[in-house]
């Protein structure tokens, strides 16, 4: 068969489509992982509160809210994603160049004082988001280990989960593997979804009624459901999914990661001419072409010729790169190749485990209490815990408690990591995971382990709830750079030069999707003001 023309018999034509699958699903297989990472923010114990409370007022009606926040979600997300492996910066640095860019100097730069007071005002709007988050994943990692152990009070229960600050330092090393890190988050996620549907199987729900809860519905604007949705909506979308998603993008995920391979290769490049500072040889462009015709065969040499990098918009590099291994993706072919694999990674997690889980715990919440005997509002995390272990059983709740556990946790060691991208990208500031932890941990254990002592449980679900609302006014904050920076050419348009003549590619945002992130963005805006305001007319 001839391959250029595509003329033949066709004898060959399976075995080679079936070669090219399988090339495909090896490669797509180095990509696996940092959308589990991200997703973890979507499954955290403020979306349970929600979920929960949502599920038992309303049965399954919201469920469309669920979806549509979970889509909404997956969008921006791969933004994160290509604004991460474009430009070869996290969210929080593309922040702080769009503000106050490195190749202009101050007397360069209009309204500089402006500018630097907006920087700071969005690093304080997320590293609030951070310590919110924070304080929710140490709630309720708290409150079930109180559910797993009565005997242990909520403050001893504070006290223990706060213990995780050494957890950090075996799973994640700045110049160690990553796929630690991937791997434990995975086994924490995975166990909330296997908790999850021993739970569905064992409520039974009826699955035509589950269904028609994804199509809108009349229910939905009525004032106690449009309220619960737009809590969904809150708890759903975390801030620091997006600066995560954005992190692990920059990281090039095709390179050879054999240390012979890599060895010999600076050797090469060695006799070839003199290495410059930041690159494994004297010509990174060259480096990158060897190294992408040694992983994948099939790349027509020619169409790699050699070549230097030069990115549209110049930047000093970041603090953030020493985080992760070195390699961002630099080269248009590159770039290429990880774009839709990463995308893949990032909507499929979200779809099989965000989406799903939210899914799943508002159905078990709606069978075990909306259906099952009438309806039975859920209060927090301490009435759900009983109310499925009067109508399930013992078992069911403790499996309730034990994927709490598991949820807390892995969320907890995510925002660990976003804390660290946000002040280094914000503000430059460099601190080691530990440290980072631990004035993280000191900040969020203060009020958690007062309220507890002081309030108890009640205490530590209005704290909970009150970390939602303060997650969704930050979205807003977050999601004006995410938007702005993947729409300009400045920042996402690669450029190469090379012998033969200049190369360019532009990878910004096509205008139906930045027009469907700003839909999104003034719905989310929206949400919030009827928020705030609801909240204010209930207080008088």
């Amino acid at each position: 068969m001839d391959v250029e023309t595509g003329r033949g018999d066709g004898q060959d034509a399976s075995p080679s489509r079936w070669g090219s699958i399988v090339a495909s699903a090896k490669r797509h297989a180095a990509f696996i992982g940092p959308g589990i990472v991200a997703s973890v923010g979507y499954t955290d114990p403020g979306n349970w509160v929600t979920d929960l409370s949502a599920g038992s007022q309303f049965g399954y009606a919201l469920l469309f809210v669920v979806l549509l926040s979970g889509l909404v979600g997956i969008l921006l997300q791969i933004l994160a994603v290509r604004m991460g492996a474009v430009t070869g910066h996290d969210l929080a640095r593309n922040s702080r160049l769009l503000l106050l860019p490195e190749n202009k100097t101050r007397a360069e730069l209009k309204w500089y004082k402006t500018r630097v007071v907006a920087l700071w005002l969005l690093y304080l709007v997320s590293e609030g988001a951070i310590i919110a988050t924070e304080l929710a994943e140490l709630i309720g990692s708290a409150v079930a280990l109180n559910l797993l152990f009565p005997r242990l009070p909520l403050w001893g229960g504070v006290i223990i989960t706060s213990a995780d600050v050494l957890l950090i330092l075996f799973v994640y090393r700045p110049s160690g593997n990553f796929r630690i890190l991937e791997i434990l988050i995975a086994a924490l996620v995975m166990v909330v979804l296997a908790c999850y549907i021993a739970l569905l199987v064992r409520t039974k729900p009826h699955w035509p009624t589950v269904f028609h809860g994804y199509i809108p519905s009349s229910t939905l604007v009525e004032p106690g459901a449009l309220y619960a949705g737009i809590g969904i909506v809150g708890a759903v979308i975390m801030p620091h999914s997006l600066f995560l998603g954005s992190h692990f993008s920059t990281i090039d995920r095709l390179r050879p990661v054999k240390v012979q391979s890599e060895e010999a290769s600076v050797q090469e490049d060695a006799r070839e001419g003199p290495a410059e500072a930041g690159t494994p040889s004297g010509n990174l462009g060259h480096w990158i072409r060897r190294h992408l015709i040694q992983r994948f065969p099939s790349i027509d040499a020619s169409s790699l010729q050699q070549f230097s990098i030069r990115r549209a918009f110049t930047t000093a590099p970041s603090s953030t790169d020493e985080m992760v291994p070195p390699g961002a993706c630099h080269s248009i072919e590159s770039i290429k190749l990880h774009l839709p694999h990463a995308s893949w990674d990032i909507a499929l997690s979200l779809v099989f485990f965000a989406i799903t889980v939210n899914s799943a715990i508002l159905i078990v919440a709606g069978a075990a209490f909306y259906y099952n005997r009438g309806s039975r509002e859920v209060g927090d995390l301490y009435d759900a815990y009983h109310l499925l272990s009067d109508t399930l059983g013992n078992a069911y709740a403790v499996l309730f408690a034990i994927a709490l556990l598991a949820a807390g946790q892995s969320a907890s060691i995510t925002v660990t990591l976003a804390g660290q991208i946000v002040s280094e990208g914000f503000i430059n500031w460099r601190t080691n995971p530990f440290v980072r932890r631990l004035i993280t941990r000191v900040i969020t254990i203060i009020p958690s382990l007062a309220i507890a002592s002081a309030v108890g449980r009640g205490g530590l679900n209005e704290a909970l709830e009150a970390s939602q609302v303060a997650l969704s006014f930050a979205l807003p904050f977050v999601l004006v750079p995410l938007i702005l920076v993947t729409a300009l050419p400045s920042f996402m348009t690669v450029t190469e030069d090379t012998e033969q003549g200049g190369a360019s590619h532009s990878f910004t945002s096509h205008w139906i999707v930045t027009a469907v992130s700003i839909v999104a963005y003034v719905a989310i805006l929206l949400a919030d003001m009827y928020t705030l305001v609801t909240t204010i007319m209930g207080k008088q």
